[in-house]
């Protein structure tokens, strides 16, 4: 009867833990990536040591993970003033693993040309998919990066 008991509890606690991990690890899907998210950040040039762009985005998602540029556009603040950044589109893609890759197209206010893109070199959603945390790149220029946290609504 020991032995019986034991190995029930044996079993009971393997099931714990298998269930526990299985809480813990977050599987993503595409989908998660949709809706609307605001992003909060900086950005600036590593080579000149020079951070002082601070950045607030609206970015609409859909579900397979464009960007849809008529919905979505960022303020960006620098020393001389505040100036909208006209988002043209992009893509995201989400792992199962929450890990996020891809790009966000736009325009260069300054240039005043479009045709660049923000490269998403390290992304992550959170397990809650409402939190993301994203640092990239500018495709033309791989000194100037940007650093974003956002929060879907």
């Amino acid at each position: 009867m020991d032995n019986y008991i034991s190995a029930t509890r044996k079993l009971l606690l393997l099931l714990f833990f298998i269930s526990f991990s299985h809480m813990s690890a977050a599987v993503c899907v595409q989908a998660n990536l949709a809706g609307i998210w605001y992003l909060n950040g900086f950005s600036g040039d590593t080579l000149e040591s020079s951070f002082l762009e601070t950045d607030f985005c609206k970015i609409k998602i859909n579900a397979s993970g464009s960007i849809l540029g008529n919905a979505s556009s960022c303020k960006a603040r620098v020393p001389e003033g505040v100036f909208t950044v006209n988002l043209t589109g992009g893509n995201l893609n989400l792992n199962a693993g929450c890990r996020i890759t891809g790009r966000i197209n736009y325009c260069d206010p300054e240039l005043q040309q479009c045709g660049f893109a923000i490269r998403i070199d390290q992304a992550q959603l959170d397990r809650g998919k409402t939190v993301m945390s994203i640092s990239g790149f500018d495709s033309t220029d791989t000194e100037a990066v940007v650093h974003f946290v956002g929060i879907k609504r």
